[in-house]
C-alpha cells in the first residue's frame, strides 16, 4: 500500500475481506519500494508492529492512524529535509501487509 493512499488501500483491503471471519494482519514497512523491489536479498522491509486483527468492520481511519504513529515512534517519517530536500521527491515508501485469515474463540 502506498503511503500517500493508505487509508483508501485500507478499505479496499477491508472490502475484500469475507464477511464472517477475523484476519491476521503483519505489517511491514519499505523506505524504498523501487530498492526494495530490485533487490529483495538485500533491502529487508521493517516490521511495524506486532500484528492486529481486523475484519471486514474494522475502522480503517484507526489502523491508518496506528500505522502512521507506529511508524513515527520508530522515527521511520522523519527525514533532515535541509540536507536532503532532493531525496523527497523520488522516496516511495510502501507498506506491506499479510493478511491471513483467522479463528478466534471467546
Amino acid at each position: 500500500m502506498k503511503l500517500q493512499t493508505l487509508t483508501e488501500d485500507i478499505i479496499k483491503l477491508l472490502d475484500s475481506l469475507n464477511d464472517d471471519k477475523n484476519y491476521s494482519m503483519s505489517l511491514s514497512f519499505i523506505s524504498s519500494y523501487n530498492n526494495w523491489k530490485e533487490n529483495k536479498e538485500k533491502v529487508y522491509p521493517l516490521f511495524i508492529n506486532d500484528a492486529i486483527i481486523v475484519n471486514k468492520e474494522s475502522d480503517p481511519v484507526l489502523i491508518t492512524e496506528f500505522i502512521i504513529r507506529s511508524l513515527n515512534d520508530k522515527g521511520l517519517l522523519k527525514t533532515n529535509w535541509l540536507f536532503k530536500d532532493h531525496l523527497i521527491n523520488s522516496m516511495d515508501p510502501q507498506i506491506l501487509t499479510v493478511t491471513v485469515a483467522i479463528k478466534i474463540e471467546i
